[in-house]
């Protein structure tokens, strides 16, 4: 008699361990089924602003300077912004001083300044006499064009707070140091133009010359050959769910191949 209890309830109990298994498999095919979903639309949101941007009819086609485009596919609400590579700091090519003002700008310790600009000469392996001041393993092995903004977290004194405010005003895109003041963020406006720098208020002083220089100036357009371009698209779906997808697009001119593709995450 006990051993047929026994079975009866190993039994159940494989049971319940199956039921539980098998709601666990639907919950996981659930949630890669909407990811697919998100993703599928934050890619097409993508080609939908390749496509637009390069739009020979000057009144729909989309510019660098626009705000968040608003769109949908397949339910999704996509939220789709345009950032201008030539419009940031590229951080590959700037000169000490630059660097300097960039972490004053940004707001960073002032006793930290002098280190952080020493780590990142030599980060970026900058050659210079009496060799490399700031010994790091981290850095040692790190030195060289910086590929990725993440790097810039391996800095002596570089904090997340520090760090959230400087990188989206940088690049690692950039292959010169060509710079468009027109597409630029106050702070590599304050960085890159010494005469918006200097100043406590350098930055909303930079804002504001910005916005009356392009009202002086009209809506000129901003030709896109040779302009890298990075295309954030935000996505959520009814039920809440969120995915972003990033792409670094470099716009060629050339009628047969007008674009190429750095990036996609």
């Amino acid at each position: 008699m006990l051993a047929a209890v026994a079975a009866v309830a190993c039994f159940g109990y494989l049971a319940l361990a199956a039921i539980g298994s098998g709601r666990s498999a639907l919950i996981s095919a659930a949630a890669s089924q909407e990811r697919a979903r998100l993703t599928t639309a934050a890619d097409a949101g993508i080609v939908m602003a390749i496509h637009d941007l390069g739009l020979t009819d000057p009144k729909r086609r989309w510019s660098p300077v626009d705000p968040a485009h608003d769109l949908a596919f397949d339910g999704v609400r996509l939220t789709v912004a345009i950032e201008d590579e030539n419009g940031k700091i590229p951080i590959n090519f700037i000169r000490p001083d630059q660097m300097r003002r960039l972490f004053e700008q940004a707001g960073a310790d002032p006793r930290q300044i002098d280190g952080l600009v020493e780590a990142l000469v030599d980060l970026r392996g900058d050659p210079r006499p009496g060799g490399f001041t700031r010994v790091d393993p981290r850095l040692a092995e790190q030195r060289g064009p910086l590929t990725s903004l993440d790097e810039l977290e391996l800095l002596p004194g570089m904090t997340p707070a520090l760090y959230a405010r400087i990188a989206p005003a940088l690049t690692v895109q950039a292959s010169t140091l060509a710079f468009d003041p027109r597409t630029a963020s106050p702070l590599a406006l304050a960085v890159m133009e010494p005469s918006y720098a200097g100043a406590p208020t350098a930055i909303e002083e930079a804002r504001e010359r910005a916005g009356e220089t392009a009202a002086l100036a009209g809506p000129a357009p901003i030709s896109l050959n040779s302009r890298t371009l990075t295309i954030r698209v935000a996505a959520v779906d009814e039920r809440g769910g969120r995915l972003t997808r990033t792409a670094i697009v470099q716009f060629t001119g050339a009628a047969k191949r007008p674009y190429v593709m750095r990036g996609l995450e």
